[in-house]
């Protein structure tokens, strides 16, 4: 059901402003401007998913790394269509076919988190194994997948819970 509404929400997206105060209070103007490049519609939903984990932590830097959660989309931007039918194929279990995931629309789809966070870290705006390098880079894997990563404590489990919250929310 949430991703109908997220569907329907993404419709009237054109009908929203966003929120340069925000942002200027959270982005330097170098990432202001990695910012600008998403498609208006994933500023909108990073807007809205940086807005509700501030609702529950004050760190500036979750909360920035949360209007960046979805950067990487900007290395090959996903029409709606396409969006529409990764969110099928990955409901139908699909996603994880090899011949599925060399779909232009699927590798972005499903490799968004580590291009945007390669890209961060390229563009030095988090240091590389950071802990909000690791929460972009992993913002969509599996709680057991996550609990493998060396150093990974309780901490950034949540942060984790709540980007995907959020993620999922919006």
């Amino acid at each position: 059901m949430n991703r109908v509404i997220q569907f329907f929400t993404h419709l009237a997206y054109h009908f929203h402003e966003v929120d340069q105060g925000f942002l200027e209070v959270y982005l330097s103007e170098k990432e202001r401007l990695l910012f600008e490049q998403m498609k208006k519609s994933e500023k909108i939903h990073s807007l809205l998913v940086a807005k509700g984990v501030q609702k529950e932590s004050a760190d500036p830097l979750f909360i920035k790394a949360s209007l960046l959660h979805d950067v990487g989309k900007i290395l090959r931007p996903l029409t709606m269509l396409e969006k529409t039918m990764a969110v099928i194929l990955q409901a139908m279990g699909v996603e994880q076919l090899p011949r599925v995931q060399k779909w232009p629309f699927m590798a972005s789809y499903l490799t968004h988190g580590q291009r945007g966070a390669d890209l961060l870290v390229e563009q030095g705006f988090f240091p590389k194994k950071s802990l909000y390098e690791l929460l972009i880079r992993h913002h969509h894997d599996k709680p057991e997948r996550l609990r493998a990563i060396p150093g990974i404590d309780s901490d950034f489990l949540q942060m984790v819970h709540l980007l995907k919250k959020m993620d999922d929310r919006y």
